[in-house]
């Protein structure tokens, strides 16, 4: 998922169920969600046993970052390059709920 323009916000939100970040097929540069400007990213894994999987990039350029899963969060690989923007004031939100935040590698983090 991508916004190239108008600093557009990025929600992907499941009730029940995994998500899993896989590199997208336009471009192949291991990202898979990117927000454009200031726009923020949220993904989402509200049911009771939902996790999330990192294979690929998150980044936004200036906007704020959350992962939140109900379970567990687990980067893989490049997938745990998370990039909550740069400025005073972005945040970068993990949150494994009920489980364990895992990254394969160290999660690779911008400094603002």
């Amino acid at each position: 998922m991508v916004t190239t323009a108008g600093n557009g916000a990025i929600v992907l939100r499941t009730t029940a169920g995994n998500i899993t970040l896989n590199d997208g097929t336009a471009l192949a540069d291991n990202t898979a969600v990117s927000a454009n400007g200031s726009g923020n990213i949220l993904l989402q894994a509200i049911g009771a046993t939902s996790s999330i999987t990192g294979n690929a990039d998150v980044i936004t350029a200036t906007g704020h970052l959350s992962i939140l899963a109900a379970q567990d969060l687990t980067f893989h690989g490049r997938g745990g390059h998370l990039d909550g923007g740069r400025g005073l004031g972005r945040t970068i939100d993990l949150v494994a709920g009920t489980g364990t935040i895992q990254p394969q590698a160290p999660p690779r983090t911008r400094p603002a």
